[in-house]
């Protein structure tokens, strides 16, 4: 009779740092509402979620007047 070797095996997914750029195009003037920020992520492990205070979910953001921004990813 033959011996019969259970064996545990796994995977582990290794998780890479994450960078992030904020890149920020600024309003024409103090009181337009033609601003933007775009957040380039890498590293870590996709699919990214983001959420911006505001609500929005996008990488990207647009019609911001001036002001602070932040996000969580």
């Amino acid at each position: 009779m033959s011996a019969i070797n259970n064996i545990n095996e796994c995977s582990p997914i290794t998780i890479f740092p994450l960078g992030v750029e904020c890149v920020s195009i600024n309003t024409s003037t103090p009181l337009t509402t033609d601003g933007s920020l775009t957040l380039n992520i890498t590293g870590g492990t996709p699919p990214y979620e983001v959420t911006w205070r505001n609500g929005e979910s996008s990488p990207m953001i647009s019609g911001l007047s001036t002001g602070s921004y932040s996000a969580t990813i």
